[in-house]
This record gives structure tokens, C-alpha cells and sequence, in this order.
């Protein structure tokens, strides 16, 4: 790992380290690269930041807006894939369209998405929803705009406070994932681990395309209302080509 994510993994087992018993114990809405199946409760707010680390000169970063409207509905703004990298003068964002003849060949970067989740179902420990997120990428060339989505349905099990398990397939397009099968699995989990103070959770991207990934971590609830996660992703091969070792931090806010 090169010197930089080592010192930033550092810094933030360090916070980890500081702070006291959280209050409570909240599955998030979103794990790293894939919905919970947890949705916001109504007028509640959520915000996400994901930082991803794959080197000194090359980053990532994505942002999840959700707002829960009651009823088992909740629906928010996505914007993902944002590479930049950070050298002598600064912070510089990129924009990438990669085309094979006419069609996509690679995940589009910059992309701003719509979201809508509703509950279908809930017996017991179990639940099920599904989810749409609809789009495009900014960029300020038409003919390098695409229609981008990822349509998808969880089912979710919850045997304890603080721990879940949750998984089903999505629909997709290579807008969005890039080239390949446009249909796929997601599996992923949260387990609290010792005095509830730290929680393991980790999610995996399954299928032939270039956004496979599997992303293993920890989650801390620092008090009310705020999280942070940090985790190691890894591409599934010989999917997830686009995608890259690399070190994943994440900052949730919340108001319930």
C-alpha cells in the first residue's frame, strides 16, 4: 500500500481509537457500492461521501442524497463516479466517456442520478424492496451524454439490532457498469463486533462487467447522527477491470 493510504488508514484508526461508546447502533442506507435495503424513515435526511484511495495521484469520490417520505418510500440524488487526482497544482476533477465503435466501453465518470426505493414487504426478520436509480453524466458535449441506470430488488434479514444480511440482482446498462452483461447479484452485511462499538460490513458486486468489486471494512457510529466507515475494495476478476485496489473511506450524516 503506498505511503499516503498507509498514513490516511492511520490517521483514521486514530479517530476510531478516540472516541468514546457510541449511542446506538444504526444499519446504514448505503454499504459501500450497494444500497442496504434499509430505508430513511420519514422526513428523515441522510448524507454520504465515499473517498476512494487508489493512489497518491488517482481518487474517487461519490455522494448519496436520500430523504424518507413515509409510507415505505424514500428518494434522494446520487452523484457517482468522480475521479480526480491531487498534484502540484491542486485538485484536479476529470471526465471520461470511452467508446468500442459505438457503443460503451467503460463506466461513464460524473454521472448524477435519480433514486427511488420503496418497501415491498416485511414478515418478522425479514423484508424485501426495490429501488431504481435513473440518470445521466455531466458533461458539456451532448453527444458524449448517456442514459445511465441500475434497477434492482434486495432482500434483507435482520436477526439482531446492528446486524444484517442482505442481497438480490440488479439491472443495469454499460452506462453505468460499462461493458459486459448488463445483469448481475449484489450481496452484503453488516455484524456488530465487540461491545457494539465497531461493526463489520463489507458488499460485493457480482457479474461479467467492469464495476465487479468486493469491498470489505468497518463501521463506527461516532454519536448521533454520524458514522464512519473504512474498508479495502477489491475488483472481481476477470470483471470488475475498471475497478482498482484501492483504500475506501466513507462519512455518513443523518437526523434520525
Amino acid at each position: 500500500m503506498p505511503a499516503r493510504l498507509n498514513y490516511l488508514f492511520l490517521v483514521l484508526l486514530g479517530v476510531l481509537a478516540a472516541v468514546g461508546s457510541p449511542q446506538r447502533l444504526l444499519a446504514q442506507q448505503n454499504l459501500f457500492n450497494m444500497p442496504s435495503g434499509i430505508l430513511t424513515p420519514q422526513k428523515g435526511l441522510f448524507y454520504q461521501n465515499q473517498t476512494n484511495a487508489y493512489s497518491p495521484n488517482d481518487w474517487e469520490t461519490k455522494s448519496h442524497f436520500v430523504l424518507g417520505l413515509g409510507s415505505d418510500w424514500e428518494i434522494g440524488l446520487n452523484v457517482l463516479n468522480k475521479p480526480f487526482a491531487i498534484g502540484h497544482d491542486g485538485i484536479a476533477f476529470e471526465q471520461n466517456v470511452q467508446r468500442r465503435g459505438t457503443r460503451l466501453s467503460a463506466p461513464l465518470t460524473s454521472l448524477i442520478m435519480f433514486t427511488c426505493q420503496k418497501k415491498l414487504w416485511k414478515k418478522g426478520k425479514w423484508h424485501q424492496t426495490i429501488g431504481t436509480q435513473i440518470g445521466t453524466n455531466w458533461n458539456r458535449r451532448a453527444d458524449y451524454r448517456h442514459f445511465s441506470q441500475f434497477h434492482y430488488s434486495l432482500l434483507a434479514y435482520k436477526p439482531q439490532p446492528g446486524t444484517l444480511f442482505v442481497g438480490g440482482p440488479y439491472l443495469t446498462n454499460a452506462a453505468f457498469a460499462g461493458d459486459g452483461l448488463p445483469v448481475g447479484w449484489m450481496l452484503g452485511f453488516e455484524y456488530p463486533l465487540v461491545g457494539n462499538k465497531l461493526v463489520a460490513m463489507g458488499d460485493a458486486l457480482i457479474g461479467a462487467h467492469d464495476i465487479g468489486a468486493t469491498v470489505l471494512g468497518l463501521m463506527y457510529e461516532m454519536g448521533k447522527g454520524l458514522q464512519v466507515c473504512v474498508g479495502f475494495q477489491f475488483p472481481n476478476l476477470p470483471a470488475g477491470q475498471q475497478q482498482k485496489l484501492g483504500l475506501v473511506l466513507e462519512l455518513n450524516l443523518f437526523n434520525f
